[in-house]
Formats: C-alpha cells, sequence, structure tokens
C-alpha cells in the first residue's frame, strides 16, 4: 500500500511537470511562428502575475510592457491562458477600430446569458448583432438637442451640490461628491426620479454603484475574469454585477416601467425607450432591464472618476485652478449660471477636461475580438478568428513622443495647435470607431456643469490625507485610486 502511494505521487509530479513543459513550450511557440515579440509567460498565469496578487493594475502592467517593446508596432503576452496581441502603433489602432470594423466588432469581453444575465444583455458586454440593433435605438438619447433638453435639470443638480458641499466640506472626499453628483444627474435625466444623493447618508441607488465598483477582492476578481474573458467565469459562475444590484436595479427599473405606462407619460427620456422596446419589439426582460443599468452604471463610475481626478489635479496646480476660475467668472450671467452655448465654448476648461482625461482615462485599455482571419496592414503577420486584440489607452496617453513630460498636468497640450499636429488615435478616453462610447456627450455636459459649479464657488485645496503622487488601485478595471482628501474653500 505504501509503494503504490509513493507510485501514485511520483507519477502525478511527471504529469504535472509535463504538462507544464508542453503549455510553456506552447505559449512561447505560438508568438515565435508568428514572428511577434512577447514577454515570456509563467505558467498558468501567462504575464500577469503582478495584477494576481494585487501589486498593480492590469492597466499600469500593460503600460510597463508597452515601453518595454518601445521599439515594436505590436508585442504579443498572456493574460492567464489567453493570447493578446497588444499595438503600439497609432496607426495599426485606427485600422482595428475604424477602417477594418468588420474584423473587429466585438468586444474581448465576456457575454454569457446563462452565467450573467444581466451584463450579458448591456450595451457594453453585448455582441453583434443585438448590440448594433440596441446601439442604434439608443443613440437618440445622446443628440444634441436632447442635452440641451435635460442641460437646465443638470445645472440644478450642480447648484444643490455646491450647496451641499458647503454645508458639508470637512467631512467628504472628491468621490463622494463626484457619487452623488453623478448618481442624481444620471436618475433626474435617465428615469425621471430623484435619488435624494445629497443627504448626509448613504442612499440605495449610491450603494448600488459602490457593491459593483468598490475596490474589493470580489469586484477585483469579476472585473478581471470579465475583461480577459477567461473561462472562470463559466467554471466558477461568476457574476459581474453583484447578485443583490441586479435584484434591486431589476425590481426598481420594472416597477417604473410599469409605473411610466400606467401614467401614460410621455417624456423622453430612457425609460420611454424601453416602453418602446417593449411594444415594438419582443425583448425580455432581462434585455429591457440591463439597458437602464448600464447606464445607470456606466455613468455613475466614468463621470466619478473623472470629476474627481480633475479636482485633485486643480488642486495641486493653483495656477491652472486661478486660470479656470477666471474664464468661469467671465462666462457666468448674474445669477451664477451659465448658458449651453457658454459652457460648450469655454476653451480652457475643455483644456482642463480633456488633459484630466488624459492622465486619467476611466477605462485604461480597449479589448477587441478577431471575428474572422486578419492580415495586419503593412506587415505578414496573420491574426487568426479569436484572438484577443488590445489596445493600451493610458499608455498612449503616457507616450512621450505624443504627450512629452507626460507626468505633467498641462491643459495647453489640447490647444487647437498642440491637437492639429497629433496624430488622434494616441488619444482614445471615449474609444473611437462604431463603439465609440455612446455617452460622450452627456459626460462632457455633466463634468463640465459640476466643475464650473463647484471652482466657481470653491477653492480646492490638497488635503493631507491625501497621497502624492496618487497610486492606482489593483483591485479595479477602470482607473481608479484610494480616496481622494480635499478641502473646499468657501469663496465670497
Amino acid at each position: 500500500m505504501y509503494t503504490s502511494g509513493i507510485f501514485i505521487f511520483i507519477s502525478l509530479f511527471f504529469l504535472i511537470y509535463l504538462l507544464y513543459l508542453i503549455l510553456r513550450k506552447d505559449r512561447g511557440y505560438y508568438w515565435r511562428i508568428r514572428r511577434v515579440k512577447f514577454e515570456n509567460p509563467l505558467f498558468l498565469v501567462g504575464n500577469v502575475i503582478d495584477a494576481i496578487l494585487l501589486r498593480k493594475s492590469l492597466a499600469i502592467l500593460v503600460k510597463d510592457l508597452y515601453f518595454k517593446f518601445s521599439s515594436e508596432r505590436f508585442f504579443g503576452m498572456w493574460i492567464l491562458t489567453v493570447p493578446n496581441l497588444v499595438l503600439r502603433s497609432p496607426d495599426l489602432i485606427k485600422s482595428i477600430l475604424v477602417k477594418d470594423f468588420e474584423y473587429f466588432y466585438d468586444r474581448n469581453v465576456t457575454c454569457n446569458e446563462d452565467v450573467d444575465p444581466l451584463s450579458a444583455n448591456m450595451m457594453f458586454f453585448m455582441m453583434n448583432p443585438k448590440w448594433k440593433f440596441i446601439r442604434a435605438k439608443t443613440t437618440p438619447l445622446f443628440s444634441s438637442g436632447k442635452m440641451k433638453f435635460i442641460y437646465s435639470k443638470i445645472q440644478i443638480i450642480a447648484k444643490d451640490m455646491a450647496l451641499y458641499m458647503g454645508f458639508n466640506n470637512n467631512t467628504l472626499t472628491a468621490q463622494d461628491i463626484a457619487a452623488k453628483f453623478s448618481t442624481e444627474v444620471i436618475c433626474s435625466s435617465a428615469f425621471g426620479i430623484d435619488a435624494h444623493s445629497f443627504q448626509d447618508k448613504e442612499t440605495p441607488f449610491t450603494k448600488v454603484g459602490k457593491d459593483t465598483f468598490g475596490l474589493t477582492l470580489r469586484n477585483a476578481f469579476a472585473a478581471a475574469t470579465y475583461f480577459c474573458k477567461s473561462p472562470l467565469v463559466e467554471i466558477c459562475k461568476i457574476k459581474f454585477v453583484p447578485s443583490s444590484t441586479a435584484k434591486f436595479l431589476s425590481e426598481l427599473f420594472l416597477n417604473m416601467l410599469e409605473q411610466r405606462e400606467l401614467n401614460n407619460s410621455d417624456r423622453k427620456d430612457l425609460l420611454n425607450v424601453m416602453i418602446d422596446f417593449k411594444n415594438e419589439y419582443d425583448l425580455t426582460e432581462n434585455e429591457l432591464v440591463a439597458q437602464a443599468a448600464q447606464f445607470f452604471l456606466a455613468g455613475y463610475e466614468t463621470t466619478s472618476l473623472v470629476i474627481s481626478f480633475t479636482l485633485f489635479e486643480l488642486s495641486l496646480n493653483k495656477c491652472i485652478q486661478d486660470k479656470l476660475r477666471e474664464e468661469i467668472n467671465e462666462n457666468k450671467d448674474e445669477l451664477g449660471d451659465v448658458s449651453y452655448f457658454n459652457l460648450k465654448n469655454m476653451s480652457y476648461l475643455d483644456k482642463v477636461f480633456s488633459e484630466t482625461l488624459r492622465k486619467y482615462p476611466p477605462v485604461p485599455f480597449l479589448g477587441r475580438t478577431c471575428m474572422k482571419d486578419y492580415k495586419l496592414p503593412d506587415s505578414d503577420i496573420l491574426i487568426e478568428k479569436g484572438l484577443a486584440v488590445m489596445i493600451p489607452v493610458i499608455a498612449l496617453h503616457y507616450d512621450p513622443k505624443y504627450f512629452p513630460n507626460p507626468q505633467d498636468f498641462d491643459p495647453e497640450r489640447f490647444s487647437e495647435e498642440n491637437v492639429r499636429g497629433r496624430n488622434p488615435f494616441t488619444y482614445l478616453p471615449f474609444g473611437d470607431g462604431q463603439r465609440h462610447c455612446i455617452g460622450k456627450r452627456m459626460a462632457v455636459l455633466t463634468v463640465k456643469l459640476a466643475l464650473f459649479h463647484i471652482i466657481k464657488n470653491f477653492e480646492v485645496e490638497i488635503n493631507q490625507k491625501t497621497k502624492v503622487p496618487i497610486q492606482f488601485s489593483p483591485k479595479s478595471f477602470t482607473l481608479n485610486s484610494n480616496p481622494i482628501y480635499l478641502t473646499f474653500k468657501k469663496l465670497e
């Protein structure tokens, strides 16, 4: 019996070792025969051991590799057991996102309705052709006319935020303020409800955002497996949106739909679009609820991050803050408000906003799946169907070839002259091509109005509790950080 046990143990050891040698050989062989430079992978974890051990976020890890292969137009890496081709050339990126979109129309994310029906039916995760249909039907929600229609509501919320800050300016982080503001804007403009965000307590809506995007191990694991299209999603039955959150959102939105139909409201917002879907097309409840959930969750996270990081940079760069305040005071009316036209034409505010997105792109990398064999332009490299392609947005934004002294916060990078002389595919905070961010107009309007009313009313200073330089959290797939503590001094 003892001898038999030793034999089984030795046999198992050699079997595992043989499997290791085969996998190691195959991984090196995969990129080598394609004549693609690559980073040597580790067994089973590929090149992302630092992300797994929460030493670095995946975005920063890929950024480091981007600069390691500085002489290449692209390079290969492994995310766990999945090969990824990482693009460095702006011209190649343009081909993948725009010119040859027919080869790369799906994102490289998990879309599994059996495991997580809510995320699988969100437009961000959705695959073609369903994605194309939903996108076409919801695009009118973000037209210029629609933005003008909701503008006054967002401005009222921004003024309420400033009042709230005046009473609570010693107890808030930048993320607290931005999350409450974003929640209120989304609930009002998309669903016609008051989320009661500006109360000194956590509301169900802010809890939903924190439960999904909070810096927890559960969220980190879920995001990593979904955004790397890992088979672990199916094996471990991982949900991107926590079950409790999905249940709350489903019950809330279906109840709101029922009430809206009973009242026969003609309010032109997302709920009415969902009613049209329900009446005209054979969509399931999951498909309906997912669109509402996507707009709430996406708007909550990205808008909050951009406001937070802008305030952080303004607290460190007083000259920039003062110059922005000067432009704000020139454009405010007698009530302290700003017109839609004036806000849109505030050039320095736009530069500040754009520079924040350069240093802190909320979605720091883009992923696409090759849908049919594709030959990379100006090369003999064939990308086979199914291969993951990654575009390292944050690495491009920090490449000194495109943005000199990239660690500096310099809004003048976005002067007309500088923008005109730069390849547009080196700056991709909203992506590009047909799958660019559908809510771009909404995000720009919302963030700018928030900044207008904050900087008009307060001088923003860094608080000693905030670590400088800022550290990005390895627990988030978006570019997130630990709390940013700021001091807001009320201006007369």
